[in-house]
């Protein structure tokens, strides 16, 4: 799970950049406004589930408790030139894509957006702007933005990488990694308890620990099979895993290719192992 906080407080000091209040980075327009996004991998290595959440910008929260806002993502990829706008009137949904047209980790642009056109007389006391628009009638356009988070890029997580499926010859708290090319990803077959486990205790530390043991396994995958598969014909024909590699050399990092690499040190380099407080070891 990635947790994106925009706040409106920043170096910058935008106030009246737009013609109406945006809640955006450097955009004093709500002084006390935060937009947050919270970013959950789905069941695949295609689609992830996004929570949004305003705080200090009762304007924006009166919109949406009217139903005259939406929530939006954008999903894009500059190489492939893929976009794709995706709304919901839920705070929380799904984003999914197409991985063959894509083969490398999107970018993700969350916003709210209005969903009607109207007009409407702002101020500081009962709509949380700044006082600088205390008084002014503003006009908003259908789709005109009013929150805007920062563009997320996601690569780090080989989980978008990872299909998790439910094997029922598996006994309880198996699993197994396997890989498929087409594109490449990583098959993760598990139990039918453990499959259920990952699904719905998403904060769970236990789950976090079986996660990075599965990270381990694909790592040990790819170390396997494409330790000296390093042409043109190798594992460079896949665009995800060429963005993996760069995630890891830009981490200071080796790579499966790499002498010396090992596959459990990489990855709990990046999802250490959660252990529990002395106070909760005492508890039990």
């Amino acid at each position: 799970m990635t947790q994106i906080t925009t706040v409106a407080r920043s170096t910058s000091n935008g106030i009246r950049c737009h013609t109406h209040p945006v809640l955006e980075t450097g955009n004093l327009s709500y002084p006390d406004g935060r937009y947050t996004v919270v970013f959950e991998p789905g069941n695949d290595q295609s689609s992830f589930y996004l929570a949004h959440n305003v705080d200090g910008s009762p304007f924006v929260s009166r919109l949406i408790e009217n139903g005259q806002a939406v929530y939006a993502c954008i999903v894009s990829s500059p190489i492939s030139s893929y976009r794709r706008t995706h709304l919901s009137n839920e705070s929380r949904h799904e984003v999914r894509w197409n991985a063959d047209d894509l083969g490398e980790p999107p970018l993700f642009t969350p916003m709210i957006l209005s969903g009607i056109t109207g007009e409407y007389v702002v101020n500081s006391k009962t709509d949380g702007v700044h006082s600088v628009w205390d008084g002014s009638l503003i006009s908003i356009q259908k789709g005109s933005r009013l929150a805007v988070g920062s563009v997320v890029r996601l690569q780090s997580s080989i989980f978008q990488m990872l299909s998790i499926q439910k094997d029922e010859t598996l006994g309880n708290g198996r699993f197994f990694v396997d890989a498929e090319t087409e594109p490449f990803r990583f098959l993760v077959k598990t139990s039918p308890d453990l499959h259920d486990f990952l699904r719905f205790r998403i904060e769970d530390p236990i789950r976090k620990n079986i996660m990075t043991h599965i990270v381990t396994a694909c790592l040990a995958l790819l170390q396997r099979d494409f330790y000296d598969d390093n042409d043109e014909e190798g594992w460079n024909t896949h665009r995800s895993l060429r963005a993996l590699s760069d995630f890891l050399t830009n981490k200071g990092l080796p790579c499966w290719y790499d002498q010396g690499f090992r596959p459990e040190k990489v990855a709990t380099e990046l999802y250490e192992h959660l252990l529990p407080s002395r106070d909760e070891e005492e508890d039990e």
